[in-house]
């Protein structure tokens, strides 16, 4: 059976929409690669799908996306992809939207006017925080208008620092001003004028030990070579223009506030990172749709990693080539953080003369995968990984006769034999022939050497890795996810996921793993309960286990709602408590494929859930969250692009907030409150 679209070419700053066809009856249907979120896709009806881009995000050039359908084939689960290619023309003139904001006396009397231009039509003005990006509270005495006007009298002493005024349409920002602070001066006999105090320009604990071992290049989205001042990395906004950006000034960080002036509302890509040697060893990417990204928001400690998204079907990565390299003497070590605490990362490649022969895959924990997929070395565990929202040095040393991966505490020494081979190229993410490793990761910094380096200098260059980036070395409690690709991040852009979307929120520090996996069902949680999370309960600190999952089991396993709850979630939800975890139950949001019978058995799941005959500690409705739990929500595709799976926009609304927008009691948020309360005896325990 042929998928097909009936219409492949697109205008720039025109919405385009087409059919999809060519599916079974009521197949599930997926967008695995939607061109860096600009397409969306619904079901249409039984046999058919929708393909939409808002003009707005419609750049001039060839777009792919790749279209999933699964079926069964005579009881066997099966996956098939079918890429298309959209031609969109250029407009007779694509204007950028923007948004510019004037520059600010201090005085009591406010008067913002904004200036707009090229606004989409519909779009919605809102004042956010320029660190947080979320909804502000005004001041007594303040109002802003729908036009963009922040105006009214403030008193003596108070005042907005850093805020911006943003414009989104279907959920989506599409400019954004840059940040200003308005306040008043405090007024009086012999009051001074106060100013804001300036924030320390952070600089980083440690740098990249280049006294054990002169690094070949060295790449990172922060300054990891002590003394180098040249740019880090270089971004591309939608209209093509690109700006190298530097460590800020008497700092190792980007200035991420003028970063994001600067984007105007575009989203990202990465086209250069640096070689911070002084070599010129540049990592590169040329082709817009394999270039990594980078989300601000996105911190890990003072940083926003690079972002290699290569969770939707498209590879992204960067290379260096024309280098001078033998397989035989190579050492390579990185800092960086998978997307997903079970996900196999693929950090770096190193490939023959005639580019198409992969000598490694470096996986998360530190296992080895030759050319051919053949693990060298351990099996992937949550434990080994370690949590999802710090971060891993890893790497590894290769000679002629063996390989001694580096990583998760412990060092393995692998016989892996190798004829001297020139490698004249050096490729992060992953190798472009093998996407079966995707490589996504969250990038932070790397060191790459022509020498196979000794066990003592190899930890030496980890330790100072792992000290430039600040690891996490104390957490306030564990967070440990567990389901299915609705929880895992599928579809959603910059590598964005529950987990994420949660932790972005919280005020301490969390030991956070996110478990959850494409495809999977409770049924193989369960099944897998011992390897998988036995060792993560810690009775130094409060353990709380969110469970989520059971789509896949009724919709693609065909289990009933009755037999998953008593056989499957019950059980599980009983194993954890035994280990020592709080458990929170989530019932099973909605999703657009399921007929009139799947959906009858989501509901009487769901209905189990809530009551609770298995004893979980808390229970969270998401199908009752007020944005993304009503039937019809899944239909939104500004919130479930695909039909299933939550956008970026639909985690916030799940992941809630303690105050502003997205607060609600069906969420994330709350939830963990409420059970980190009851644990620690706490009434005003903020999470």
């Amino acid at each position: 059976m042929a998928i097909t679209i009936a219409a492949n070419t697109a205008t720039a700053g025109t919405d385009f929409s087409t059919t999809v066809s060519g599916f079974g009856s009521w197949e599930p249907r997926y967008l695995v690669n939607n061109a860096d979120g600009v397409f969306q896709m619904t079901t249409g009806d039984e046999f058919t799908a929708t393909l939409r881009a808002a003009g707005a995000r419609l750049e001039p050039g060839v777009q792919r996306v790749i279209v999933e359908r699964r079926y069964s084939d005579n009881g066997i689960p099966r996956t098939e992809r079918t890429p298309f290619e959209i031609t969109v023309a250029a407009a007779s003139a694509v204007a950028v939207p923007t948004i510019t904001v004037p520059l600010t006396d201090p005085s009591t009397t406010v008067n913002v006017t904004p200036t707009l231009a090229n606004l989409p039509s519909g779009s919605t003005l809102s004042l956010i925080d320029a660190v947080s990006q979320r909804a502000v509270r005004l001041p007594d005495g303040l109002t802003f208008g729908t036009d963009g006007v922040l105006s009214g009298t403030l008193v003596n002493g108070t005042g907005l620092y850093r805020v911006q005024v943003v414009a989104t349409k279907a959920g989506s920002v599409v400019a954004r001003s840059r940040a200003f602070t308005i306040y008043a001066p405090l007024s009086g006999s012999g009051a001074p004028t106060p100013t804001p105090t300036p924030t320390p320009t952070p600089t980083a604990p440690g740098y990249l030990n280049t006294a054990v071992a002169v690094p070949y290049a060295a790449y990172g989205a922060q300054r990891v070579v002590s003394g180098y001042s040249g740019p880090l990395f270089q971004v591309r906004r939608s209209d093509g223009t690109t700006l190298d950006v530097s460590p800020q000034s008497g700092g190792d960080y980007p200035d991420y506030d003028a970063v994001t002036t600067w984007a105007g509302g575009s989203a990202l890509t990465v086209p250069v990172v640096y070689d911070q040697t002084g070599a010129g060893r540049h990592q590169l990417q040329t082709t817009l749709a394999n270039q990594p990204s980078i989300d601000v928001s996105q911190r890990i400690g003072n940083v926003a990693p690079l972002l290699f998204d290569n969770a939707n079907g498209v590879i992204k990565s960067t290379f260096a080539s024309g280098l001078v390299l033998d397989i035989t003497a190579l050492s390579f070590f990185t800092s960086t953080a998978a997307y997903n605490t079970l996900a196999k990362t693929a950090y770096l490649d190193a490939e023959a003369a005639n580019a198409t022969t992969s000598v490694y895959y470096l996986i998360h924990n530190a296992e080895m995968l030759n050319a051919g997929g053949t693990p060298l070395s351990s099996t992937l565990t949550a434990a080994s990984a370690g949590p999802e929202n710090g971060q891993a040095t890893v790497g590894f040393t290769q000679s002629a006769t063996q390989a001694a991966p580096f990583g998760s505490g412990t060092t393995r020494t692998v016989s892996a034999a190798k004829t001297s081979t020139a490698a004249p190229v050096i490729r992060l993410g992953a190798f472009p022939g093998d996407a079966s490793y995707n490589g996504s990761q969250r990038f932070l910094c790397a060191a790459l050497y022509d020498a196979t380096l000794t066990t003592t200098n190899a930890n030496a260059v980890i330790s100072s890795l792992n000290t430039a980036v600040a690891t996490p070395a104390t957490f306030d409690y564990t967070l440990l996810l567990d389901g299915d690709s609705i929880q895992a991040g599928q579809g959603a852009l910059n590598l964005r996921n529950m987990q994420r979307a949660l932790v972005e929120n919280l005020s301490k520090v969390p030991k956070a793993y996110n478990t959850s996996s494409p495809g999977q069902t409770l049924a193989t949680i369960y099944a897998q309960r011992v390897a998988r999370f036995a060792s993560l309960y810690s009775a130094a600190r409060p353990s709380i286990y969110f469970l989520q999952g059971g789509t896949n089991d009724i919709t693609v396993s065909g289990t009933t709602g009755s037999d998953l709850y008593a056989n499957t979630a019950t059980p599980l939800v009983a194993y954890m408590k035994g280990l020592g975890f709080k458990v929170v139950h989530c019932t099973i949001l909605p999703r657009t494929a399921n007929n009139t019978a799947k959906e009858a058995e989501r509901v009487a799941y769901n209905n189990l859930v809530l009551a609770n005959s298995a004893g979980a500690d808390y229970v969270l409705d998401l199908a009752s969250n007020p944005t993304m739990g009503p039937l019809a929500s899944a239909s939104d595709t500004s919130l479930y692009p695909d039909g299933t799976h939550p956008s970026s926009l639909g985690y916030r609304w799940l992941a809630g907030a303690p105050t502003g927008t997205y607060a609600a009691t069906n969420t994330y948020y709350y939830a963990l409150q409420q059970v980190l309360r009851a644990a620690t005896a706490n009434a005003a325990y903020v999470p």
